[in-house]
């Protein structure tokens, strides 16, 4: 990957904030009616269901002509454990002749208030003899093992004070309805911010910011950080409304020294390893290509750390930035509330979706219980971080993660784009994928 020929007046760039005022708004690029009764509906036969069943490989049935049906399931199955369901008024001492002559002691008890009977611990040569008596029993079915399904499912409404949430509305698809789903609200996933500082009195983080790297000098003297943290996990603005948020002043007034992010990047990953704690690191900035930014970028991957970044505000290729072109970080490109690609987002192959990025109000640095606008894929980014730390949590609480790894971050880039909602955007040049964060059953 190359950089622009203009890397002569990007260099600067690397160090140097860009405001630009548009519209009043600042745009950053940093280096009920009752429902109508439901008509019953009708079920499938069971030979309908399992025929489908088996086509999608999930069971086979087995029907050879002079044997009793055999039902057996690819998954989750108990080994030599069967469901016999009897026909009425049969001999039933036959199945009891059947494994008392393989020398097993199992007790079978039949119930004339029951049409079934469990056989535990059968053979191959005993399921056979079983399956002959096709005039005591109507089929046998195996044993499985059933899994507890949890919907994972946060529902908001989204007028606050006065103020409308769009960004937030538009991750169900429809940013009219001002309402959503989220899987989680991220708590007790840890967030790092790499930006200009947070304000950590603000209301809209109800005390969950810490102050990280560096401990003395990470209050936000801009804005920018305090903006990106509250769309992250702000309580009112926020996509994850109850996770932990770290602050990484990499940015100040002067600019972004790359020097500074490395170091930045380099702690978060140590304290990352040294708690073991979920975590996942928004950035919201972007220059030039750099190769040590993306090779930190990469360190923290190969961490477990899920990390997100803006696409770039250029209105171009998103490839020759970094980090965004980082190979398994989520670039992130900005549209607005009507589903339009943003004027001024980066695109390309290296974005892998997009989320709102235009008029998007959170926290103002400047005030405790102050909130602005901002635009840009900053404004993006914190979304999809924040579904994240959500996402997180689900997988945390449902037991498939525990830990960070790299797996952490395979599950986490998997499941953020498979329920990307394709094909929502007008205006887009690649990957025509929309955050969304469903309500899903795990």
């Amino acid at each position: 990957m190359q950089a622009s020929a203009m890397i002569g007046v990007l260099a600067f760039w690397l160090f140097t904030m860009t405001v630009a005022d548009q519209r009043g708004e600042e745009e950053y690029n940093i280096t009920s009616r009752d429902a109508p009764e439901a008509q019953a509906r009708k079920k499938g036969d069971h030979r309908t269901i399992r025929k489908k069943l088996q086509d999608a490989g999930v069971l086979r049935v087995s029907e050879e002509q002079d044997l009793v049906p055999l039902i057996e399931y690819m998954n989750g199955s108990v080994s030599g454990q069967y469901i016999a369901r009897l026909l009425p008024g049969a001999n039933y001492g036959r199945i009891r002749r059947i494994i008392k002559g393989a020398g097993r002691r199992q007790q079978v008890k039949f119930d004339k208030d029951k049409d079934f009977v469990i056989l535990r611990k059968i053979s191959k040569s005993n399921l056979h003899a079983l399956r002959q008596l096709t005039n005591v029993i109507a089929e046998i079915e195996q044993d499985v093992k059933l899994e507890l399904s949890t919907e994972y499912c946060k529902s908001y409404i989204l007028w606050f004070s006065g103020r409308y949430y769009w960004g937030l509305d538009a991750l169900d698809g429809d940013a009219y309805n001002a309402k959503y789903n989220i899987w989680g609200d991220g708590e007790g996933i840890d967030v790092y911010v790499a930006d200009t500082g947070i304000n950590p009195n603000h209301e809209d983080f109800t005390g969950r910011v810490t102050i990280g790297w560096p401990t003395s000098t990470s209050v936000d003297d801009d804005g920018h950080g305090t903006h990106v943290a509250s769309i992250i996990g702000g309580t009112n603005s926020g996509v994850a409304k109850s996770a932990n948020i770290i602050s990484l002043k990499v940015c100040s007034d002067y600019g972004c020294p790359v020097s500074g992010i490395l170091n930045a990047c380099l702690w978060a990953k140590q304290r990352v390893q040294s708690s073991g704690r979920l975590s996942v690191i928004n950035f919201s900035l972007g220059a030039s290509f750099i190769r040590s930014l993306n090779d930190a970028v990469d360190d923290l991957l190969a961490a477990g750390i899920p990390v997100i970044v803006s696409a770039g505000n250029a209105n171009a290729d998103a490839c020759t930035d970094s980090p965004g072109s980082t190979a398994n970080a989520l670039t992130v490109g900005a549209f607005n509330e009507d589903f339009e690609k943003a004027s001024f987002s980066n695109y390309g192959p290296c974005v892998d979706l997009y989320a709102p990025g235009e008029s998007i109000e959170a926290a103002d640095f400047s005030g405790n219980n102050k909130y602005t606008t901002k635009r840009g894929t900053s404004m993006a980014a914190p979304f999809v971080t924040g579904a994240v730390a959500a996402l997180l949590q689900v997988l945390r609480d449902d037991g498939t993660i525990s830990s960070p790894s790299a797996q952490v971050v395979n599950y986490t880039n998997e499941y953020i784009i498979q329920y990307a909602l394709a094909g929502q955007l007008t205006g887009v040049r690649g990957a025509n994928l929309a955050l969304s964060t469903p309500c899903f059953v795990i």
